[in-house]
């Protein structure tokens, strides 16, 4: 475990102490090197979900410093995806979703003692509004609150253009739901809901069950309505395509000859 994870995981009841952890995470990232800060990665990602906050704040400085280009990246876009997606199987989503927290939590000068006890899925989307006036409110709050009614209470805050204290929500009582595997299906089910928890830092099967649901929601296509290879090239056209194919291998000379007349898909 990491020095900066040591004071995450360290005394967090005086969570109004000039040293809060968050802070001193902040402190310490922001002195890293493009070494040291790559060399975390790879560790915090191994560490797993209670090392979230300060991944976030690694790829925040590898962000703002630029570090990424000592690695040959042209961007940081890149770097999350081929050098943390690809490298260490961390998608680039939850990557931005890392930084977004984390620096809401610093900026706004949020005592990580108050809100570590949320988890990271209710965090993610109750970072954004929490200030240094509004924290406790939503934090008392947020702690019988559902994923979803987190996610609909901020909405319903941020329409209102009133954030100082979470809407009252609904009361409504959690419904039942059931399905009929195969026992293979039933086997990846566990496991993801398994892994969804340890990320989700919840004990709540249901809890892991809705995070899955709504990165799916907001990233994921369903396989029937994704568009095939054929389909995507024939909605480029050929003559955009082939400059794509062009622009992908340089160092291939293609050459194409087009009759006289032959309609292009894309153009139309």
């Amino acid at each position: 475990m990491s020095a900066t994870t040591d004071v995450l995981t360290s005394d967090t009841a005086g969570v109004e102490t000039k040293h809060d952890a968050i802070q001193a995470v902040a402190q310490t990232v922001e002195n890293y090197n493009a070494t040291q800060a790559f060399q975390q990665v790879e560790a915090l990602i191994s560490a797993g979900n209670q090392s979230h906050i300060e991944l976030g704040g690694v790829l925040s400085a590898i962000e703002s410093n630029e570090f990424y280009l000592e690695k040959s990246y042209s961007s940081f876009s890149e770097y999350l995806s081929k050098g943390v997606a690809e490298e260490f199987g961390f998608e680039e989503r939850t990557a931005r979703y890392l930084i977004a927290t984390y620096r809401s939590l610093v900026d706004n000068e949020i005592p990580w003692g108050k809100v570590e006890h949320l988890g990271w899925t209710k965090l993610r989307y109750l970072a954004p509004v929490l200030t240094k006036a509004n924290v406790d409110s939503w934090v008392d709050k947020a702690g019988a609150m559902t994923v979803q009614q987190i996610i609909a209470a901020v909405k319903a805050a941020k329409a209102a253009g009133n954030l100082d204290a979470p809407p009252e929500t609904s009361g409504e009582t959690p419904k039942s739901l059931s399905f009929t595997l195969f026992p293979e299906q039933k086997e990846r089910v566990e496991l993801a809901v398994e892994h969804a928890m340890n990320a989700a830092n919840t004990e709540s099967k249901g809890t892991a069950l809705d995070a899955i649901c709504l990165n799916y929601l907001e990233g994921a296509q369903p396989v029937a309505h994704q568009k095939t290879v054929k389909d995507q090239i024939t909605e480029l056209g050929y003559e955009e395509a082939l400059n794509l194919v062009a622009a992908m291998y340089p160092d291939i000379d293609i050459s194409v000859s087009v009759p006289d007349g032959t309609p292009d898909p894309g153009e139309d």
